[in-house]
């Protein structure tokens, strides 16, 4: 690793973590793998009690430990403090970058035109199973198909110029990552100040994350009932169905809204033709909702499992209503 080359920016890699033996030391290999060699790994320990600083303390990193939890954006913001580069690079414990990472970031910063870029998961085989596949292609897909432009921040993988990030005073330390809002709420003040944000495909990181079915529908709701209050707090709630939410696009939006009518109606059908007819028609529109992602899935896992991807999104979506639902109550009542 070198630092202060003439011309070429100094990238500090700042990655937050907390109990993950598991993935970490993948983590920073993949960092160490990189094409681009002008950049520093910090490594923001969340007080682990498992053997996660044993694994790391294995690297010529720069580990640092907290005493006790805080949370990720509290270990974001440490790591930004003792960066040394002009460029911080955000990734989760539990993504992998891709060899040419680094180097995309370096390239497009040293062009001046964006002070944040976002970047996306990697299409992976390495999924044991068909839910983990596909919640990591939807995450993808969600990012792909929004404008370039947008006004959030993933943070799992996105870069951000230092000194924009400390104007901004960093990540909101009090929000918490199982929320699933703590890194987006720092792209809307970024964007409310009019920095400028773009995801870019080439910023790429591999997920190591798997889900089992439980897990995806608990996350959902979890997240759901959070992206409720964050939309309620920067008045995205009545655009959603329109225009989406951050990576939430409008068809997702939809298809959720039908999937409470659609079981209740599917519950009908056993005992009334009416409620049987208006099923199918519901159905259809769920299936028009979501093709074009079950077109992309198909794209890479093959058309075999489109029927059963139907099925996660319908249950995906339940979880999410709920949640939503569950969400809107906490707003309007302010609990």
């Amino acid at each position: 690793m070198t630092e202060n080359i003439s011309g070429i920016p100094f990238i500090s890699v700042v990655v937050p973590v907390y109990n993950n033996a598991a993935f970490i030391g993948k983590c920073i290999e993949g960092i160490r793998a990189s094409r681009y060699d002008n950049y520093e790994i910090i490594i923001v320990d969340d007080a682990s009690s498992d053997n996660t600083v044993e694994i790391v303390e294995k690297f010529d990193v720069n580990l640092i430990k907290l005493k006790k939890r805080e949370s990720a954006n509290y270990c974001r913001n440490i790591g930004a403090d003792e960066a040394k580069g002009d460029i911080l690079l955000f990734v989760d414990s539990d993504v992998v970058v891709e060899p040419e990472t680094l180097g995309e970031v370096a390239r497009i910063f040293s062009e001046g035109k964006l002070d944040a870029i976002v970047g996306v998961y990697s299409v992976s085989d390495d999924y044991e199973n068909l839910v983990s596949r596909y919640k990591n292609l939807w995450i993808r897909y969600s990012y792909i198909i929004s404008d370039a432009s947008v006004d959030w921040i993933f943070g799992a993988i996105s870069a951000i110029k230092k000194n924009v990030f400390l104007q901004v005073k960093g990540f909101n330390r009090d929000l918490h990552s199982q929320n699933g809002t703590d890194d987006l709420e720092l792209g809307k003040r970024l964007a409310s100040e009019n920095y400028a944000i773009e995801i870019n495909e080439k910023i790429e990181g591999k997920h190591l994350r798997h889900f089992t079915l439980g897990a995806l529908l608990k996350n959902d709701f979890r997240r759901s009932r959070w992206f409720v209050a964050l939309a309620k707090d920067f008045n995205g709630i009545k655009k959603s169905p329109k225009e989406g939410f951050v990576n939430i696009y409008p068809k997702f939006i939809l298809s959720t809204a039908l999937s409470i009518p659609m079981l209740l109606l599917l519950v009908g059908s056993f005992f009334c033709c009416e409620a049987a007819a208006a099923f199918l028609g519901l159905f259809l529109v769920f299936l028009f909702l979501n093709f074009p992602f079950v077109k992309y899935f198909s794209k890479y896992y093959g058309a075999i499992y489109a029927p059963v991807i139907y099925l996660v999104i319908f249950l995906d979506n339940l979880a999410s209503a709920f949640g939503s639902f569950f969400g809107l109550v906490k707003v309007l009542f302010k609990r």
